[in-house]
């Protein structure tokens, strides 16, 4: 009797781990099939979203979302060439990133001859807030974080710590000022004012893009110059945007735009098998280590804030 109720058990845990293997494959499997679609409807506006760091490549780093500036470009060219798009608009929640980057979304938005608004959620800051001036019209929140037209290039330096543990730096360069930016010696006053003045050059021009896309007074410009970042009730009062508003806003701004019925599709990364393996990967091994990390919080050995 107790033999044959072991063996029962034995099959129940043997169906109930058949199941959930069967599951996970199927889940897989379907992931993958809807990561090679490269349209996922039918519209007539196509949505682009800006969300993370703004770089070239895009990298994802533990899951954290960046967008890349290469790819974007490629979705609005697409859509300049799609004749059933009639307008574009950039749903944005991103900090910034690099000024390159930022000005390849802006320059490809600008050679886009379609109706084109920006649609700022959390956040549309730096080279963010430059995507979204670039655009016909600026939707926000009254709590978004808009604005903060500056250049950031700080640097970390440990000759010090090098120093007080006894380890020499070794200087081999070939021009005077190759290692300028080199976290391992302590940066002169000349080289601080030489990479200062660089760093002006970028912010003067930054600035001045956002004045003439944004067509703002001079008190305006001297404002926004600081670099600091605005509320979006503050933004509309500074006219860093046009107006407060949600999706349906946004939406509706466009259905009076266009005279017509707004159907929203977005365009899809085709990505390779091996692609989406290490997208796969790469996320389960983030949420394990955020497990970790919970537990160890929770235990009080890690505080955060």
């Amino acid at each position: 009797m107790v033999k044959q109720k072991a063996k029962s058990n034995n099959k129940i845990k043997i169906t109930v781990i058949i199941l959930v293997v069967l599951f996970l494959i199927s889940w897989f499997i379907s992931t993958i099939i809807s990561s090679f679609s490269e349209e996922t409807s039918y519209g007539n506006v196509v949505l682009i979203p800006v969300k993370g760091m703004i770089t070239s490549d895009g990298v994802d780093f533990f899951s954290l979302a960046t967008t890349s500036s290469a790819r974007t470009v490629g979705k609005i060219e697409k859509a300049a060439e799609d004749d059933s798009i009639k307008a574009v608009l950039f749903e944005i929640n991103s900090p910034g990133g690099g000024a390159v980057s930022s000005e390849e979304i802006v320059k490809a938005i600008e050679e886009l001859n379609k109706t084109t608004v920006a649609w700022i959620r959390e956040a549309g800051a730096s080279g963010a807030y430059w995507v979204a001036a670039a655009t016909d019209q600026i939707f926000a929140s009254k709590m978004s974080i808009v604005g903060g037209v500056g250049v950031l290039s700080s640097t970390l330096e440990f000759s010090k710590f090098l120093e007080d543990h006894n380890v020499s730096y070794n200087r081999l360069v070939a021009g005077e000022y190759k290692d300028i930016t080199s976290p391992l010696k302590e940066m002169t006053d000349e080289e601080k004012q030489l990479l200062q003045a660089k760093i002006d050059l970028i912010h003067e021009y930054f600035l001045q893009e956002i004045v003439n896309l944004r067509n703002l007074e001079e008190d305006v410009e001297k404002e926004i110059g600081s670099g600091i970042f605005y509320i979006g009730l503050e933004a509309l009062d500074l006219g860093l945007i046009d107006e407060i508003g949600t999706k349906r806003d946004v939406i509706k701004y466009l259905e009076e735009k266009l005279n017509t019925t707004v159907t929203i599709k977005s365009y899809e990364e085709k990505k390779s098998f091996f692609e989406i393996l290490s997208s796969l990967m790469s996320e389960q091994s983030f949420h394990l280590g955020r497990g970790i990390a919970t537990f160890l919080k929770d235990r009080g050995s890690i505080i955060t804030t």
